[in-house]
């Protein structure tokens, strides 16, 4: 999350098959099988009630709704970035941007993969990729149902499904993103209600725009509320603001009409039984196609959102530790292998046991 773009797109080999003729599923020649480990070049979590704080360097993603807003602890509370705080309720205490609310909070999770940390290119053919996240905490679900969560496709500028602008957008998110911004620029005024203290301020609501900027990085026609667009929200319904967009790569009047948009994968979570949320419990995600949507589309880069499904819906919730929905997994911050000078010798890399990762097999063409 916060380290060097070393640290972010560090590899680990697992197998590469001797170099020579390797016939594919159809028939096509490669010089290679090869399979590859890699973790995340980008992860961090956003909240909607922190809006313009970035953390960068969290040892946990976080995911869903929390009607008390403190996450169980698994976020740091605190005024300034790397922190989320609650409302501003003790006298001489403001965050510096404002942020916070008595509860009803939302976060989601952004990862950026690159496969270029695999040496994919051009011509390869994927034969499979399985994406594992490993949950940070037990019992972050306190209500007795089973909850859905989402992964979406998600971009930082104006890509559309067939690739657009995409490659002029490959850098620009960050593990500095916001809920408004994919990378923090410390540009954003939006107005917060009930906040007089700080000039940067706000609390991201499904509403629209409230009186302010979102910033110079915000995020065109990739925006992270229900109906897209930068991070303001329409409160009209589903797709009822004008030229809004989805949140993952659509092209324009493509508005998110269903969780199912653009959607990679999805899991299921809940306080007890097959689902149940346990600490150091492993995931699987068959993302195949999700990579070679990548390779096809975007440049080598995966990128997607986790988020509650609906998670709009939960704005109304009553501010209890009872109501409270949501997911944690360990990031990249838990993988092993990396020295203080951040530089990494992968020769003595150890398999990391909890950081999000993604396995890979492809066929290599040259």
């Amino acid at each position: 999350m916060g380290r060097s773009q070393l640290k972010k797109g560090l590899k680990h080999s697992l197998h590469e098959d001797a170099v020579g003729i390797t016939q594919g599923p159809e028939g096509d020649i490669y010089s290679s099988k090869v399979h590859k480990r890699i973790t995340p070049k980008h992860d961090c979590s956003i909240n909607r009630e922190n809006p313009n704080r970035k953390m960068p360097s969290n040892p946990a993603l976080v995911v869903g709704y929390d009607g008390s807003g403190n996450f169980d602890r698994v976020v740091p509370h605190g005024a300034t970035h790397g922190y989320w705080t609650l409302a501003n309720v003790i006298p001489m205490f403001c965050p510096f941007d404002g942020a916070g609310a008595s509860g009803n909070y939302i976060a989601r999770s952004l990862l950026e993969f690159d496969l270029d940390d695999a040496g994919i290119t051009a011509g390869d053919l994927i034969e499979s990729a399985t994406l594992r996240l490993t949950y940070y905490k037990s019992k972050t679900i306190r209500q007795d149902s089973e909850f859905a969560f989402d992964l979406h496709r998600v971009h930082p500028g104006l890509t559309g499904n067939t690739g657009g602008d995409a490659h002029n957008y490959d850098s620009k998110f960050t593990s500095n993103a916001t809920w408004w911004e994919y990378d923090f620029t410390d540009t954003a005024t939006g107005c917060s209600p009930g906040f007089v203290c700080g000039e940067t301020s706000g609390i991201g609501t499904f509403l629209v725009t409230q009186g302010g900027t979102h910033g110079t990085k915000r995020w065109e026609y990739q925006g992270l509320g229900y109906t897209g667009s930068t991070a303001e929200h329409s409160n009209t319904g589903i797709g009822g603001a004008d030229g809004w967009v989805d949140y993952s790569g659509g092209p324009v009047g493509s508005d998110q009409d269903s969780y199912s948009d653009n959607l990679y994968t999805g899991f299921t979570a809940s306080k007890s039984g097959n689902h149940a949320v346990r600490a150091n419990k492993v995931l699987d995600f068959d993302v195949t196609e999700a990579l070679t949507d990548a390779q096809t589309y975007y440049n080598n880069k995966l990128r997607f959102m986790i988020k509650l499904r609906d998670d709009h819906t939960f704005e109304a919730g009553a501010t209890t530790e009872k109501n409270r929905i949501f997911v944690s997994f360990h990031s990249s911050e838990a993988e092993n292998g990396i020295g203080p000078s951040g530089i990494s010798d992968v020769s003595v890399i150890q398999m990391p046991k909890y950081a999000p990762s993604i396995h890979v097999t492809y066929y290599n063409r040259t």
